[in-house]
């Protein structure tokens, strides 16, 4: 009876079902945290309705012994009040312990355990009262009617019918006893009024008593049953409403980084299609204004103009190579098969030889042992090692080598690209991969370049489901390491 009791869930509202399709936990816990609050709530609102009840049972015996002259026994009425004095004080600093939040439902059966013991002693002393007071003969036995509402707030739907049984039992016992002769009668009033020996007069009372208590805990539960799964109904929306705002301010803090990026990305554009264009028309302006002299010194201009014309268009390349990668969020199915990475390996390294023994580089292409077929988009990978190996070729001096492996390791083909050149230093690796960023060293070994090219490499590599990671030191060279599952 002093339990929480599982009941059976009541048919949930639209709004209910909606509401615990977003966010059932924080709904749940709400639900939970305000039903135990409400319980330790409705406990302390007990304990000062005790307090009026102390009041009001010392005020009755004075009024009815001295103002009315009634035979009650004052001394033993009197003892009932300082009882209950006492214990009133007692609940009231037990029920003033904070609860905590950490488990709830604990709680709630701790505070659901103390609020049926309070209802239960509470019973017995009114019991006790009306015994010393006229028994069936006082009106006020109709008072247990308050401990069935009050069990009705406080406990389940079975505990308070558990608490109307017990009610009804303790007032009956107390009426056959005394219609038995078994227990003492105390009279309440003067005269020979002798009811509680009517049985006439007991069995009514005793019937509508028993009725009025259970009607009273049906209708009451039926009430409170009612708001509860109101109130479980208003929490759950309001949680639910409350995950909705945070949601679209997780959206806005996105958006308004996904603006700031943007920005920059074309402040950033603007910048670096500035310079080029800036040198181009400076050179044609020479020309054109007749300062460039002889026919070797206008073509010597026009090459300038066109070479930077050239690296603008390999920007805009790149630019919309990496735009297009960001436009796919996954491997399209129609873009992807079977792509066998030897090959275009072989590939790079027949379209690459002459260039590194122009410069004076060893270029190696290592035969993998095992086949190395992976499931990707063709066109991405050969883009990404050529990117790569451009970048090894451009960044090593004459003299070094650089080389180019696939072999693999468990379920995964590790496509290396090494190189002996400059390396790159250790505070620019984190930033290696964003969009237009060059590390020192390399803006002076080479001093055009988009910036582009890592971070299409990095797209065009997560694409396929792959991964890439750099290792570098400045000096001795770098390797970057493709990660690819084995199709």
């Amino acid at each position: 009876m002093s339990h929480q009791e599982p009941q059976a869930s009541p048919k949930p509202s639209p709004f209910y079902c909606y509401a615990v399709g977003i966010a059932p936990d924080i709904g749940r816990h709400r639900v939970l945290m305000a039903r135990f609050d409400e319980l330790r709530n409705r406990s302390r609102w007990l304990v000062r309705l005790r307090w009026l009840a102390v009041v009001g049972l010392v005020s009755a015996t004075l009024v009815a012994r001295h103002a009315l002259v009634l035979p009650v026994n004052a001394p033993v009425l009197y003892l009932v009040a300082a009882f209950l004095l006492v214990y009133n004080i007692a609940w009231h600093f037990l029920t003033r312990r904070p609860g905590s939040s950490n488990d709830v439902e604990r709680g709630m059966r701790r505070a659901s355990a103390l609020a049926a013991l309070q209802i239960i002693i509470d019973l017995l002393a009114l019991t006790a009262l009306l015994h010393y007071a006229g028994g069936v003969e006082n009106p006020f036995f109709f008072y247990f009617v308050f401990h069935m509402v009050i069990a009705s707030i406080l406990l389940t739907r079975r505990s308070s019918f558990y608490i109307a049984t017990l009610a009804t039992g303790l007032f009956y016992t107390l009426v056959v006893l005394e219609y038995s002769g078994a227990l003492s009668h105390h009279a309440l009033w003067p005269g020979e009024l002798s009811l509680y020996r009517d049985a006439a007069y007991v069995t009514a009372v005793l019937v509508v008593f028993a009725t009025t208590m259970y009607l009273s805990v049906y209708f009451a539960g039926d009430i409170v049953e009612k708001l509860r799964l109101r109130d479980t109904e208003l929490i759950t929306v309001t949680s639910s409403l409350e995950k909705g705002s945070l949601d679209l301010v997780d959206a806005y803090e996105k958006i308004r980084a996904l603006e700031a990026i943007k920005s920059d990305f074309l402040r950033t554009t603007a910048h670096q299609l500035r310079s080029p264009l800036s040198a181009i028309r400076s050179l044609l302006d020479v020309v054109l204004d007749g300062f460039a002299g002889d026919i070797e010194r206008q073509r010597e201009m026009i090459q300038r103009a066109h070479d930077r014309t050239d690296m603008m268009l390999a920007m805009v390349n790149d630019m919309l190579s990496l735009s297009a990668l960001k436009d796919v969020s996954g491997v399209e199915e129609g873009e992807t098969r079977r792509v066998n990475v030897c090959e275009i390996v072989a590939e790079l390294d027949a379209f690459y030889r002459p260039r590194a023994s122009e410069k004076g580089l060893a270029l190696e292409a290592a035969p993998p042992g095992v086949a190395c077929e992976i499931t990707a988009n063709m066109d991405d990978i050969r883009h990404a090692l050529n990117n790569l190996v451009d970048n090894a070729i451009n960044y090593t001096p004459s003299g070094g080598a650089v080389r180019i492996s696939a072999e693999a390791s468990g379920e995964a083909l590790v496509i290396k690209v090494s190189d002996t050149g400059i390396g790159i230093p250790e505070e620019s690796l984190p930033r290696l991969f964003d969009e237009f960023y060059r590390a020192p060293n390399a803006k002076k070994a080479v001093a055009h370049g988009t910036g582009l090219g890592l971070a299409i490499v990095k797209r065009s590599v997560e694409k396929s489901g792959g991964s890439v990671s750099v290792e570098s030191r400045v000096g001795k060279g770098t390797t970057f390491t493709l990660r690819f599952p084995i199709a």
